[in-house]
């Protein structure tokens, strides 16, 4: 592959262009930047919260097989807290540092 065919995150291709990514090459960011302009920005929304959906079922399964005996509050506050951090959910809860779940 050449070097205006493909260039890395932050290196520049002759053309210029700085893709997004270190695996894609120019015309294939350049296509999908294209695409990205044609869609409505509701649909983006809607792929980005079926997206974050998607995520979060799969933290909650990983919170479950690692602690098989957790309610469902617990795993639901276990998933929080990878998601928006031990700190930032204690705090909305109103749980102490050192209180367990």
């Amino acid at each position: 592959m050449s070097e205006t065919r493909k260039s890395g995150a932050g290196r520049p291709a002759r053309s210029g262009y700085v893709s997004q990514s270190l695996d894609t090459p120019e015309d294939v960011d350049r296509r999908m930047f294209d695409h990205w302009r044609t869609v409505d920005g509701a649909e983006k929304l809607r792929m980005a919260m079926r997206a974050f959906v998607s995520a979060r079922q799969v933290v909650a399964r990983s919170v479950e097989a690692l602690y098989p005996n957790a309610t469902p509050e617990e795993v639901r506050v276990r998933v929080a807290m990878r998601l928006h951090g031990e700190e930032v959910v204690r705090r909305l809860l109103r749980l102490g540092s050192e209180e367990a779940l």
